[in-house]
């Protein structure tokens, strides 16, 4: 018989909405990285979220669009063999 646990201690309640906002986080970065594969997955497989989000975006996701510079999504395009597209013609000087 397991012991008896309170799992409305303040405590307990803490922990678990840091795990879930975690897991949360982790689930919306794989997505916005453009993994989908990766992101359904995680629905069965929470690790796969978190395992997707620290891996490389693919390059023309949101992700790399707003977070990488031109040479990191240039690696992006060398590591999954898709093209750049221009898609930051908003930040060139008119």
């Amino acid at each position: 018989m397991p012991p008896d646990v309170d799992v409305m201690n303040p405590l307990s309640l803490f922990l678990i909405g840091c795990i879930g906002a975690a897991w949360f986080g982790a689930g919306i970065t794989t997505a916005m990285k453009g993994k989908w594969v990766c992101f359904l997955s995680g629905f069965f497989m929470c690790f796969v979220w978190f395992f997707s989000a620290c891996r490389l975006a693919k390059p023309n996701s949101f992700w790399a669009r707003e977070f990488y510079s031109d040479e990191g999504r240039e690696l992006a395009a060398s590591r999954f063999g898709e093209p750049v597209a221009d898609t930051r013609a908003w930040q060139r000087p008119a």
